[in-house]
């Protein structure tokens, strides 16, 4: 074998806290008389027999002085140590034999919405360039096929801006300025996808782009100024109203199958703060552990992955974990009770599948021992509209899915729980984006009108003291004041 190694000046410390060494046989005895080492000194445990030793040596120091001339002369040695083959193989599994695998891995991550979001703003952007060119056919100003994918960056400015200023709904109104946004984004992400180093337009330092940036700003002001995105359109909230309305109508409760399964959705959302769509298609059972604390008892939720925390090596935040202690005072609502019922009443298999959602049977079993639900998991489009379908059953309208994370967010705010304790149970990470929660009542925006509508001093110490009655005996929960952010509260 020819290999070339030089273990001058290196001692056995160097190789003591070796978590291991992989090595062959060969080799340490071709070496033993050349190396300055007492080879006998070395822990037996410290030397692991492989086929390619010199790829796989951990210490930086030792690494350094590895030198070898013909790493297929160590490979071709491979016969010789099949115990050492049978251990890797165990070890390390199957390998990556796919180039396209590999070729994909690379990419990194891009989520689905986001695939879908760059098809989209491609279809409008080449849309919008069909519609130009047709409209220009006896000039010469048409929109070049290769626009998105040229280095011209005079040229990408010209049509980009014209596009923000032109690009329309299909029913021809205007596009809202954070839609412009996106389709900006989608075609960013497009250009990139093809070639990095196409100009980026999006960099504020790069003023052959100073156009575009400027008409994007003007366009802005414009929608602005039309009234165009004026009205901002959030989940709506489901008040305590119209929940005690869902249990009342036994939309809601535990008593059939499809009551309970409706039941562990609407909690899931609400309890969870998960978000409408992949949120609920995306639970495992596994995600749920129960314990008993401090005398109570508590279920213990582990997301595996979200939006605000895709696990990306540059994602340096945990997984969030909400425990939720049960409520003995809220009977069959209490939330702890109900996920113990649900999982209570799966077959095996669907417990051994690790999916959360199954199909619920539609009579409810004889037998009280008997599963209620079948082994058919629910897809997409049964879980996609389910609270806006138990909602229209008692006369209820304009819900979703998402209401149910906006309902828990919005609940919390109400009650004055610190943003911090709001934001372990949503799961985000800025205050931004929590605040969006934040909503007003009813009775606020109410409270509002009349105390500036006063005109003297009397009329107002008349409402403040309406209000301050109306709160004290309304059907609301005790409102719960913190003295911090630890996990400690008192109920005033």
């Amino acid at each position: 074998m020819a290999l070339d190694l030089d273990f001058s000046d290196v001692t056995v410390e160097d190789l003591d806290d070796w978590e291991e060494v992989v090595s062959t046989s060969i080799m340490l005895r071709a070496e033993k008389d050349a190396a300055k080492i007492d080879w006998d000194a070395i822990p037996t445990d410290k030397l692991i027999l492989g086929t390619e030793a010199l790829s796989y040596v951990s210490k930086p120091r030792l690494a350094k002085r590895v030198k070898y001339q013909e790493l297929q002369d160590v490979t071709n040695c491979a016969a010789s140590f099949s115990a050492s083959i049978s251990t890797g193989a165990s070890r390390f599994g199957s390998t990556v034999t796919n180039l396209t695998s590999l070729a994909t891995a690379s990419k990194g991550f891009v989520p689905a919405n986001t695939k879908n979001n760059t098809s989209w703003a491609l279809q409008v952007f080449y849309c919008w360039c069909e519609w130009r060119n047709s409209s220009h056919k006896e000039t010469d100003d048409k929109v070049p096929i290769d626009v998105l994918t040229c280095v011209d960056a005079t040229a990408l400015n010209k049509w980009l801006s014209l596009f923000v200023m032109e690009a329309k709904k299909k029913n021809g109104s205007p596009y809202l300025s954070k839609t412009i946004d996106l389709l900006l984004a989608g075609i960013r992400r497009h250009m990139t996808s093809v070639d990095p180093i196409l100009p980026n337009f999006f960099d504020e330092n790069d003023y052959r782009f100073d156009g575009l940036r400027g008409t994007r700003d003007t366009v802005s002001r414009q929608l602005r100024e039309d009234g165009v995105g004026s009205s901002v359109k959030h989940a709506e909230v489901i008040t305590y109203e119209e929940e005690d309305k869902l249990w009342d109508r036994e939309v809601l409760g535990s008593s059939t199958p499809k009551c309970l399964f409706s039941t562990i959705f609407f909690m899931n959302g609400k309890v969870l703060c998960l978000r409408g769509g992949r949120g609920h298609r995306a639970l495992k059972l596994s995600q749920f552990t129960f314990g008993v604390e401090n005398k109570r008892e508590y279920v213990e939720y582990i997301e595996f992955g979200s939006k605000n925390r895709s696990g990306s090596y540059k994602d340096n935040t945990d997984n969030k974990v909400i425990r939720h202690f049960s409520d003995p005072s809220s009977g069959d609502r209490c939330y702890v009770y109900l996920l113990k019922k649900y999982l209570d009443k799966l077959p095996t298999k669907a417990k051994e599948d690790d999916s959360f959602y199954w199909k619920a049977k539609e009579r409810l079993p004889t037998d009280a021992d008997a599963c209620w639900f079948t082994m058919q998991t629910c897809g997409k489009k049964l879980l996609g509209n389910l609270v806006k379908l138990m909602c229209e059953q008692v006369g209820i309208y304009g819900k979703t899915n998402h209401s149910l994370r906006a309902t828990g967010a919005t609940r919390l705010f109400a009650a004055n729980v610190p943003e911090k304790l709001i934001a372990e149970r949503t799961g985000h990470r800025s205050t931004e984006g929590l605040r969006v929660y934040e909503r007003t009542s009813m009775e606020q925006k109410q409270s509002v009108s009349d105390i500036i509508a006063c005109s003297s001093k009397r009329d107002f110490e008349v409402i403040a003291k309406e209000e301050t009655s109306r709160l004290t005996s309304s059907g609301n929960p005790n409102k719960i004041s913190f003295d911090n952010c630890e996990n400690q509260c008192t109920k005033e």
